[in-house]
């Protein structure tokens, strides 16, 4: 369990969280299917196409004041979390670093040689 270095924090020296995901060959019909979708979505999807992430909107967008929002709505009040300090570390943790998380999650999803080596 990733929390129980809670317990003992000076036994614990590096933690490495490690999870897997496959990403999916698109389907061989996708521009077909792309073609009756709505304006809006169609636009959507050509950022998307050309590396334009979330995370960008969220970094030159509003993206501190919907995380604040996010925090202030989804986590409660306690005296160990200071959640203008919670919402700094999601939002520098997404959008900044060369690549940030954020690029560095668009660039693992458009990158289709990829695969997981999970099985399930």
């Amino acid at each position: 369990k990733a929390s129980a270095h809670c317990l003992y924090p000076e036994r614990v020296h590096n933690l490495v969280l490690i999870g897997c995901a496959g990403i999916p060959e698109p389907p061989k019909d996708l521009h077909d299917k792309r073609k009756n979708l709505p304006l809006l979505w169609r636009a959507a999807l050509g950022f998307w196409d050309s590396g334009t992430s979330p995370f960008s909107v969220m970094k030159y967008g509003p993206g501190r004041f919907l995380l604040g929002k996010y925090v202030a709505n989804r986590f409660a009040d306690h005296a160990w979390l200071d959640k203008d300090d919670f919402r700094e570390y999601l939002y520098n943790n997404w959008t900044t670093g060369n690549p940030s998380a954020g690029g560095a999650f668009t660039i693992r999803v458009h990158n289709h040689n990829t695969t997981s080596s999970c099985t399930r």
